[in-house]
């Protein structure tokens, strides 16, 4: 394999997959080109190539602690670096344009539940088990944290967790709130915002789509909120919340203005695996689009756009009604039809490779 340009584009010679420089002139995010999946039982991170063009996926290879559970995994903005695990604490290096991920030596001794980067990529937010809310600073040569705040916010297990599109704002979720904490760009200091916490359904699970927060709640609907750019404060989207059955997973396509949750009935049936499309309008309300994927996917949960906005990624089983002990984690991709507003079945590829083992978290790298 070796390297070479051509009319700004770096080919990789005898590789099935290539990488485009990113242009200055394009206000667009350069598209990932590997993705990350979080194991449920085994620990492992499956490597995956995204080849550019369609989005379809190939195993590369597996790494990770296999002592570590990663029901939780985020990569930096940049795709440079990759967080997750519980215990212990994991942090790698993207190694770029090979996509193979290097340990980060020293990380921190906490058992980590949720995890959140900021938009700049400085600050990586962790819930830890004991209900703090902790900011590092993230080194931008090595990727090593340093603990920069600590924060008891009393937060229970599993509270969802995200920065606005800014990475000025921190919020968690309690059971009929949010919390809301200005983030400090200089220094990561956390600091409540006035009116926190914001009232809000039982959430499960967070995404923002420029200047809206959508949180997934427990009663299968979705609420909307705007944030004020200058304070982080969270204000009702009328109309909100919309109803959403069998809601898994949800994300957000910043680029585009959609948003897309995964949804199933896996345990109750199992007539429903899609993914669900809705479109953004300019006050945040949210319009069904549809649905797609079905007899493509099977019991699907976390989805993740491409920051591109050309791919979204799904995790899933590798087939429908299958054993429990014959369930093998996978992960799809879609392309994103904007001119349209549909969703292209690419592929379906294993990702766990193990007798159910499912793949619950989604990371990209460059």
């Amino acid at each position: 394999m070796f390297l070479c340009k051509l009319f700004g584009v770096y080919l990789f010679l005898g590789s099935w997959f290539f990488a485009f420089a990113q242009t200055s002139s394009s206000n667009v995010p350069r598209q990932a080109g590997f993705l990350y999946a979080s194991s449920q039982q085994q620990g492992n991170i499956p490597e995956l190539a995204i080849e550019p063009q369609s989005g379809k996926l190939k195993l590369l290879s597996f790494q990770g602690n296999q002592g570590s559970i990663w029901p939780n995994i985020v990569n930096t903005p940049n795709g440079r670096y990759l967080y997750g695990g519980t215990a212990p604490f994991q942090g790698y290096v993207v190694t770029r344009n090979i996509g193979h991920l290097m340990a980060i030596p020293n990380m921190p001794t906490v058992t980590v539940d949720q995890l959140a980067a900021n938009a700049t990529g400085r600050y990586l937010l962790v819930s830890d088990t004991s209900s703090n809310l902790l900011s590092y600073s993230i080194d931008q040569t090595s990727g090593a944290l340093t603990l920069v705040d600590t924060v008891a916010n009393g937060s229970a297990p599993k509270a969802p967790l995200i920065t606005d599109s800014t990475g000025k704002f921190v919020y968690v979720g309690f059971a009929n709130s949010i919390a809301a904490y200005a983030l400090d760009l200089s220094s990561g200091k956390l600091t409540a915002i006035p009116g926190s916490p914001f009232p809000s359904g039982a959430n499960s699970l967070f995404a923002v789509s420029r200047q809206h927060l959508y949180a997934m709640n427990f009663d299968q609907t979705i609420s909307g909120f705007t944030v004020d750019e200058t304070t982080g404060a969270l204000s009702a989207i009328t109309g909100s919340p919309w109803s959403n059955p069998n809601q898994q997973g949800i994300a957000a396509d910043p680029v585009h203005n959609l948003v897309f949750t995964t949804n199933t009935d896996f345990f109750q049936g199992d007539t429903q695996n899609v993914v669900t499309l809705f479109a953004v309008n300019s006050k945040g309300s949210l319009s069904l689009v549809g649905s797609f994927g079905q007899g493509y996917i099977f019991d699907p949960y976390a989805v993740l756009a491409d920051p591109s906005g050309s791919f979204l990624y799904v995790s899933d089983l590798s087939q429908n009604s299958c054993a429990f002990d014959a369930c093998v984690g996978a992960v799809a991709s879609f392309q994103i039809d904007v001119t349209t507003h549909s969703l292209n079945f690419v592929g379906n590829v294993c990702a766990s490779c193990d007798p159910y083992d499912n793949t619950e978290g989604l990371a990209l790298g460059r």
